[in-house]
C-alpha cells in the first residue's frame, strides 16, 4: 500500500495527479478518531531546521492511501516532539467554518428535526443539547471536514470484514450495564387568565314584575347604587352603571303608594311617592390564577439480561415559563412598562414606556429567560393534554429513548487488522466480524473510534478498531392502541365535570402513549373564558320593592304603629347580587400521568444466548 504526504493550501482541493507524491518522507504516521471528535494526523517526518509556519500558504497537509485521499488537515504550529533528525507534527481534520457548519446543523435541526422550543427557552441551545433527542452524534469527514449526523448503531456504511483481524488481538468488555427503564417529570408554569363583562342590569330587570324596578323610597336607593368605584372584589369591577327615573305612561305604573293610616295629632290617610326605574350595570370580570403541572412517565427497554438487574434512571425537565398572552413587536407602536411581546422567537418586556422606531431597539427591552409564548394556553386551566403539551411529552419520550439506547450500547470490541483491509473505514461504519469465540460467532457493531498506523521501524500497516455493539433484543413492542371514548357528551360531562377526553398520541420515532380522561384539574375555573352570563349570575334578590313596602307598611299601619314614615324608612328597597366567586390561590399543582404503551427496544448487534456459531 502506497502513503503519500503533501503540503496544501486550505482552499486547495484534493488532485490525485497534483498530491499523490512525497514532499515528506515518512517515518512514523498515526490517523486516529473518536466518537463525535474531529480526526487527528500525527507524522514523523526528517527535521528541516525551519519554522513550522513556513511556507506561509500551505499550512495544512494530505495524506493518500493507494492515491486515495485519507486525511486531510491543517498543521498545529508547534511541533509535538523533536527527537535527532526527526520531529513529529500534529495535524487536525477541523475546518475552518466549524461554527458555521455546526449553526448551519442546529438550524436544520430546530427547523426540520425533533425540537421543542419549551425545552431550550434558556438560550440559544448548542448543538450538543440538540441531539439530547437523537440516538445519533455527529461525524466529522477527515477527509473535507463534512458535518453529518450518524446513528449510534448503524452508520451510512458497512463493511464486513469477516474474520479477517489479528486473532490475538480481539478484545471483549462490558462497559455498562445497561438501563432498564427511565423515569422522567416534565414541569411547567403558566398564568391562566380570562377577562370578560357581564350585563346584569337586565337581569335585575327581568326580577322585576313589570320590567322596571320600583320604590317608595327612591333617594335612598339611588344614593345606594353602584358606582365605577365600588364591587371591586372578587375579580369583578363596574364598568359601567346607571339608574335613571322614568315615568311609564299608563295606569299599571302608578305615581304613588297605597293609602296608609299615619297617626299625627290624629289618625289620617297618607300616601308616598312611588318612583320607576330604567336602569344598566355592567361588571367587568378578571381570572388570574398561577398554574403549575407535572408530567410522569416511564418508558422501559427491551435488553438483553446481562445480570438479572433492573437499573432504571430519572430525568427532570423543567421546561420554561409558559406566557399565552404575547403579541409580536410592531413598529411605530407605544409600549407600556412591563408589557411583553414575541421578537424573532423571543420574549421580551418593555422596561421603560417607549414608542417603538422601525428597529427593535434591544436597550428599551429585557429579554425574559426561559420563558415562551403558547398561543392560547393563557385561557387553559391544563397543559399536557393539549395537543402543544403532546408535543412536549412526546420530545420528552426521544430524550429518554436517547438515554435507553446509549446504555443499550454496553458491549465494547476491539480488535486490530492489517490496514489495507480497513483504512476506509469511518466513524460512519457498521462493521460485521465472524468468529467462533463470539456468541453466535458473528458480531454487528457501529465503530466507535480508529487508529491507523504505520511504524517507521518495523514496517508494520494496522488498524485498531473499536465497535460499540447494542444488546437490545431487536423487538418493540407497543400495546394496543384503545377506541378512543367520547367524553363530550353531555349526560358524561354532567355526572364526571372533571372527565378530560382520553388522549392517544406518538412520538417522531412512534412511541405511542396515552394520557386517561380522568385526570383534569379540580380546583380552580377549567374555562373562565367560556363562562356564561348564567354562571356568573348565580343569583339576583330585590328586597322591599314598592309592592313589598306596600303590603309590609299595609300590615304595620296605624294603629300597629304611630310612624308609618319611620316604618318606611327601615325598609328601603335594596338589590342583592350573588355571582361567582372568582377567588384564585398562590398556585395550584396538577399532577398527570402518562402512560405509555410501547416498550422500546435497541437493535439486537450480539445474541447473548446464541449457541456456538447459531
Amino acid at each position: 500500500m502506497k502513503i503519500n504526504f503533501s503540503w496544501m493550501a486550505e482552499n486547495e482541493a484534493f488532485q490525485s495527479a497534483v498530491h499523490n507524491g512525497e514532499d515528506e518522507k515518512i517515518f512514523h504516521l498515526e490517523i486516529t478518531q473518536k466518537e463525535a471528535g474531529y480526526a487527528r494526523a500525527r507524522v514523523v517526518i526528517q527535521n528541516h531546521g525551519y519554522g513550522l509556519l513556513w511556507p506561509r500558504d500551505k499550512r495544512h497537509a494530505c495524506i493518500s492511501f493507494d492515491g486515495d485521499l485519507a486525511f486531510k488537515g491543517r498543521l498545529i504550529a508547534m511541533p509535538s516532539n523533536i527527537k535527532g533528525e526527526l520531529v513529529a507534527l500534529d495535524f487536525i481534520a477541523a475546518p475552518a467554518d466549524v461554527e458555521k457548519k455546526k449553526s448551519e446543523l442546529c438550524k436544520d435541526i430546530k427547523e426540520n428535526g425533533c425540537f421543542d422550543q419549551l425545552f431550550f427557552a434558556h438560550g440559544e441551545p448548542e448543538l450538543r443539547e440538540l441531539l439530547q433527542a437523537y440516538t445519533a452524534l455527529p461525524h466529522w469527514d477527515r477527509t473535507n471536514g463534512d458535518l453529518t449526523l450518524s446513528n449510534i448503531f448503524k452508520g451510512s456504511k458497512h463493511l464486513n470484514l469477516e474474520g479477517r483481524f489479528f486473532r490475538d488481538s480481539l478484545t471483549v468488555n462490558i462497559e455498562q450495564e445497561p438501563l432498564t427503564s427511565v423515569n422522567a417529570e416534565l414541569k411547567t408554569q403558566w398564568l391562566q387568565q380570562a377577562r370578560g363583562t357581564v350585563e346584569i342590569g337586565h337581569h335585575i330587570k327581568q326580577a322585576c314584575p313589570k320590567g322596571y324596578l320600583s320604590s317608595l323610597t327612591g333617594e335612598s336607593l339611588e344614593r345606594a347604587w353602584w358606582d365605577k368605584n365600588t364591587f371591586k372584589q372578587n375579580g369583578y369591577q363596574v364598568q359601567d352603571s346607571r339608574i335613571k327615573q322614568v315615568k311609564p305612561l299608563s295606569k299599571e305604573f302608578p305615581v304613588a303608594s297605597h293609602e296608609f293610616w299615619h297617626m299625627d295629632d290624629k289618625p289620617k290617610k297618607v300616601r308616598f311617592p312611588r318612583t320607576w326605574y330604567d336602569l344598566q350595570l355592567r361588571l367587568g370580570w378578571t381570572y388570574c390564577q398561577k398554574r403549575h403541572e407535572t408530567a410522569t412517565f416511564c418508558l422501559k427497554q427491551n435488553v438483553q439480561d446481562i445480570n438479572g438487574s433492573q437499573r432504571t434512571k430519572s430525568l427532570v425537565f423543567p421546561l420554561a415559563t409558559i406566557l399565552g398572552r404575547n403579541q409580536h413587536w410592531q413598529p411605530n407602536h407605544t409600549y407600556s412598562r412591563g408589557f411583553q411581546v414575541l421578537h424573532e422567537d423571543q420574549v421580551f418586556q418593555c422596561i421603560r414606556r417607549h414608542t417603538s422606531t422601525e428597529e427593535f431597539n434591544p436597550k428599551k427591552w429585557r429579554l425574559l429567560e426561559n420563558h415562551a409564548h403558547v398561543d392560547g394556553q393563557a385561557a387553559r386551566a391544563e397543559f399536557f393534554a393539549t395537543d402543544r403539551g403532546q408535543k412536549a411529552i412526546a420530545y420528552g419520550l426521544e430524550v429518554a429513548k436517547a438515554h435507553l439506547a446509549a446504555s443499550a450500547r454496553c458491549i465494547a470490541i476491539g480488535l486490530t487488522a492489517d490496514l489495507a483491509d480497513l483504512k476506509d473505514i469511518t466513524l460512519d461504519h457498521n462493521l460485521t466480524i465472524h468468529d467462533p469465540r463470539l456468541p453466535g460467532g458473528t458480531v454487528k457493531g457501529k465503530v466507535t473510534s480508529y487508529n491507523f498506523t504505520i511504524d517507521g521501524k518495523t514496517g508494520e500497516r494496522t488498524a485498531t478498531v473499536k465497535l460499540g455493539v447494542a444488546i437490545g433484543t431487536g423487538v418493540s413492542i407497543t400495546e394496543t392502541m384503545p377506541v378512543e371514548e367520547n367524553y363530550a357528551q353531555e349526560q358524561i360531562l354532567e355526572e364526571n365535570p372533571n372527565l378530560w377526553n382520553e388522549v392517544h398520541n406518538r412520538s417522531p420515532s412512534a412511541l405511542c402513549f396515552r394520557i386517561a380522561g380522568d385526570q383534569a384539574p379540580t380546583m380552580g375555573i377549567r374555562r373562565p373564558a367560556m363562562l356564561s352570563e348564567q354562571e356568573l349570575v348565580q343569583h339576583i334578590e330585590i328586597l322591599n320593592d314598592a309592592d313589598q313596602q306596600n303590603r309590609k307598611l299595609a300590615q304595620r299601619q296605624y294603629p300597629h304603629t304611630s310612624d308609618i314614615k319611620g316604618e318606611l324608612k327601615a325598609m328601603p328597597t335594596d338589590v342583592r347580587i350573588k355571582l361567582k366567586d372568582l377567588k384564585t390561590y398562590g398556585c395550584l399543582d396538577h399532577q398527570v400521568h402518562v402512560d405509555v404503551l410501547t416498550t422500546w427496544s435497541a437493535p439486537q448487534q450480539i445474541n447473548l444466548a446464541a449457541g456456538r456459531n447459531e
